[in-house]
C-alpha cells in the first residue's frame, strides 16, 4: 500500500515527504550529495537516524566526503534512476529540480507536477512542467491509479508481489507524457 519516498534529504518538501513516508509506516531512501557517514544538511539529523530504520541512506561518494555543489547533479542522476516516476511539488522556473526532471526524462520516467498558482514563485517550474507536457499531479490516489494503471485494485488489496510481477510483465513503453515534453 506504500510508495517508497526517495529523495535528496534536503530542507524543505524532500525532508517533509521522507518524514511523512516514515510517520505512515512506509519506507523512505535518502540518495545523499556526501559520504554516507556524514548527515548533510546537519538540520535534518532526526531524520536521517530514522531513515536509518525505516529504508536507507545512499551515496556514491566514500565516507567522510563532505558534501559540495558538484556532488548534487549526480546525486539527483541517482534519485531519478531509482525512480518509478518523479513527483514535482514545487520548483522555481530555475532550479535543481528541473534539472532532475531533464535526468529523469533521459531515463525514460514519468514526470508528474502540482499546480499552482499563477505568479508564484515556487509554482512557476511546475506549471512550466505541465505546460511542457507533465502529467498533472493532483493527489495520492490519482498518482496510484496513474502510476500503476490496470495494476492498482491489486495493489491497494495488499497483492503487491503479483502487482509487480505483473508491472514487470508489461512492455516498457513511453509515456504520452514523456513524448510531449520531448516534442
Amino acid at each position: 500500500r506504500y510508495i517508497n519516498v526517495i529523495s535528496g534529504m534536503a530542507v524543505g518538501i524532500d525532508g517533509i515527504s521522507q518524514t511523512s513516508a516514515i510517520n505512515a509506516g512506509g519506507a523512505s531512501y535518502a540518495v545523499l550529495g556526501s559520504g554516507a557517514n556524514i548527515c548533510y544538511p546537519e538540520s535534518n539529523r532526526l531524520l536521517y537516524e530514522k531513515l536509518k530504520c525505516s529504508g536507507g541512506v545512499i551515496s556514491a561518494y566514500p565516507p567522510g566526503t563532505p558534501a559540495e555543489a558538484r556532488f548534487f547533479p549526480p546525486r539527483n542522476r541517482i534519485v531519478s534512476g531509482l525512480a518509478d516516476a518523479v513527483v514535482v511539488l514545487e520548483a522555481r522556473s530555475r532550479s535543481g529540480t528541473l534539472i532532475t526532471v531533464d535526468m529523469a526524462l533521459d531515463q525514460g520516467r514519468d514526470i508528474y507536477a502540482a499546480p499552482g498558482r499563477l505568479g508564484d514563485e515556487l509554482s512557476a517550474g511546475c506549471n512550466g512542467l505541465i505546460g511542457h507536457g507533465a502529467r498533472v499531479y493532483l493527489s495520492p490516489d490519482i498518482f496510484m491509479k496513474d502510476l500503476f494503471e490496470d495494476h492498482y485494485e491489486t495493489v491497494i488489496s495488499g497483492n503487491i508481489a503479483d502487482a509487480i510481477t505483473d508491472m514487470c510483465m508489461k512492455k516498457t513503453k513511453v509515456s504520452e507524457a514523456d513524448k510531449r515534453h520531448r516534442s
